[in-house]
């Protein structure tokens, strides 16, 4: 899981935040794109092999304390697990390299709250095409 993601942009639509996209980069850090949001949230990703009850793997993530995460209502600050087929289940797009630049904290845009938007909304929401590879889409 953490080769296949490594390097790649992942745009998700979840359950009550809508389309969210984070940039995944090799060295473990990662940047979101979040609902609502006017900058990237810088986070800490990792990926634990065995550790998930059916003994796959989870993947993990660490934003900063002062981050809020609206659904759950629980601030950041420590490490948050999911099993690997639950991540993956909400993963509606994986592109290739950085594709919104967020490792530089910025953004194109707000997301809008709660939308769940296709390839081709968000190309609209940016004004512009994709430029990388889609590695993954559905």
């Amino acid at each position: 899981m953490r080769r296949q993601l490594a390097g790649t942009t992942v745009k998700f639509d979840g359950r009550g935040h809508g389309t969210q996209i984070e940039y995944f980069h090799p060295d473990g850090t990662a940047h979101l794109w979040y609902p609502g949001n006017t900058i990237a949230v810088p986070s800490e990703w990792k990926v634990q092999a065995g550790s998930a009850p059916n003994g796959g793997a989870v993947i993990c993530f660490r934003y900063p304390k002062s981050s809020y995460n609206p659904v759950v209502r629980q601030y950041g600050g420590r490490w948050e697990c999911r099993p690997g087929p639950l991540f993956s289940s909400d993963i509606t797009a994986i592109i290739r390299g950085d594709e919104f630049a967020l490792r530089t904290g910025r953004i194109p845009r707000i997301m809008p709250r709660g939308a769940l938007l296709s390839m081709a909304g968000v190309e609209t929401l940016i004004g512009r095409s994709i430029r990388g590879d889609i590695l993954f889409g559905r």
